[in-house]
């Protein structure tokens, strides 16, 4: 079935693919609906509700298509894989760690009941499970079939993916964003869904993009779904044009990913010819660990180095299975990017856990004088 798809009219092909779309945005809708008629959960608990009915009709999509499959499909492995899409792994670690400081000091909100919480995060993962299988799952997969594998064929297939994701989020509107805001998010959802295509094509494997999507998701929501400011929609109209310093910054990792000579190695492979890693590029790898390590040691003592030293040691590891021989700067790499770790964790611990209590007492000595 999927072979023939190659011989369908393109213009059809990507309207099934915006009526794919379309079908998942009106499925949650539906049951966000139906569920509110009946019952009044707290949080972000209906949006758990729709997102689980969501699930439902893409598993559906899924099997009438032939897509099932990809939850099998390990591709590179989970850790290369995350090494992979290395940015939007330490772009994660660094909003995450970044959010609960700013909340931490600022003291405003307070911290929901555990169940809240709860809610929030099952959420924000079910958000990224269902949005990546659509859009890269079920609709870019379905491109590539009618496109073909070629270079070509993977760029045009990764354009209209993204293009469809992007504009899906102009129906927040409707929720209650602002046309600015919803303007703004359209066009960040659009880059950023050509990064997590290439993170996506480069790894083989779904479940890289679910985990990364969904903790883009719980970072960016965290104020409202752990402290309580506000929910989603205020956190949505808080984007304005100043966000768009995000666009280069996905774009310029998505264009690293598809540069000509990964994109010859991609083409090659979805043509089912085996391609195995130099000896040279596993070299590149752990000088590039090795960098990131002694950049994560640096930065260790602001915490944010956490980033640098965990992507260091995913790319360590990438190249230790990979490489036939194993040097000294391969070991170093190691090193560094762990001691990066453990000295970014400790800070982490001291800026989350105890200048907040230093802010709080210094507050308090100033109400006694």
């Amino acid at each position: 079935m999927r072979e023939k798809r190659k011989n369908w009219n393109p213009v059809l092909v990507f309207i099934l693919g915006v009526a794919i779309a379309a079908g998942f945005l009106l499925v949650m809708d539906g049951a966000t609906f139906l569920a509110s008629c009946f019952m009044i959960l707290p949080g972000y608990g209906m949006t758990v509700v729709s997102e689980l009915t969501a699930s439902v009709y893409i598993l559906i999509v899924l099997l009438a298509l032939g897509y099932i499959g990809v939850f099998a499909k390990m591709g590179e492995g989970l850790l290369t894989g995350f090494y992979i899409g290395g940015f939007m792994t330490a772009y994660c670690i660094y909003e995450i760690i970044g959010q609960f400081y700013i909340q931490s000091m600022s003291g405003d909100g307070q911290v929901q009941p555990a169940v809240q919480i709860f809610l929030f995060a099952v959420a924000t993962f079910l958000i990224g499970f269902n949005e990546e299988l659509v859009f890269r799952g079920i609709i870019l997969n379905l491109f590539l079939d009618k496109f073909g594998n070629s270079k070509k064929g993977i760029v045009t297939a990764t354009v209209l993916s993204s293009v469809i994701f992007g504009a899906v989020h102009l129906t927040n509107i409707f929720s209650g964003v602002s046309v600015a805001s919803a303007l703004v998010q359209a066009i960040q959802a659009a880059v950023l869904g050509g990064l997590l295509a290439a993170i996506y094509l480069r790894s083989g494997n779904i479940w890289i993009v679910i985990v990364a999507h969904a903790l883009t998701d719980f970072a960016s929501m965290l104020s409202s779904g752990i402290y309580g400011m506000g929910d989603a929609i205020d956190s949505i109209n808080q984007l304005s044009w100043l966000n768009f310093i995000t666009v280069p910054i996905f774009l310029i990792p998505t264009l690293v990913l598809f540069r000509k000579s990964k994109l010859q190695e991609l083409e090659d492979k979805r043509n089912g010819i085996v391609v195995i890693p130099s000896q040279k590029s596993c070299e590149h790898t752990a000088i590039v660990s090795l960098i990131l390590g002694m950049i994560g040691i640096m930065m260790g003592c602001a915490g944010y180095g956490l980033a640098f030293g965990v992507v260091g040691l995913l790319g360590s590891y990438t190249a230790w299975k990979e490489s036939r021989k194993r040097n000294g700067i391969l070991i170093a790499a190691f090193i560094t990017s762990g001691a990066a770790i453990v000295i970014s964790f400790i800070a982490c611990i001291f800026m989350l856990g105890v200048m907040p209590q230093v802010s709080d007492m210094s507050d308090l000595m100033r109400g006694f004088q």
